[in-house]
């Protein structure tokens, strides 16, 4: 997760025990708007930046952070990415 002046940048690699999974998508890269995450998250920009997109969100019990940008913010895709083989 990437904090940016507007925006938080997520990239997407599927991975199982430390390598790239088949069917999977790699490179992915998506845009969120900051406004949006931090109204989804109720956290500053400050903690998004110190915290991992895997931390546990303090407002939603049992989800990560990218969990709740995923459900409830819309992303704008910057790049595709690539279905491994």
């Amino acid at each position: 997760m990437k904090i940016t002046k507007n925006s938080v940048i997520l990239d997407t690699e599927n991975m199982v025990h430390g390598c790239l999974e088949q069917g999977g998508v790699c490179g992915k890269k998506e845009r969120y708007d900051l406004a949006a995450v931090m109204a989804a998250t109720e956290m500053t920009a400050d903690e998004l930046a110190d915290a991992g997109e895997d931390d546990l969100c303090e407002c939603y019990d049992h989800l990560t952070i990218r969990e709740v940008i995923e459900h409830h913010c819309t992303p704008v895709t910057i790049r595709r990415g690539h279905i491994i083989q």
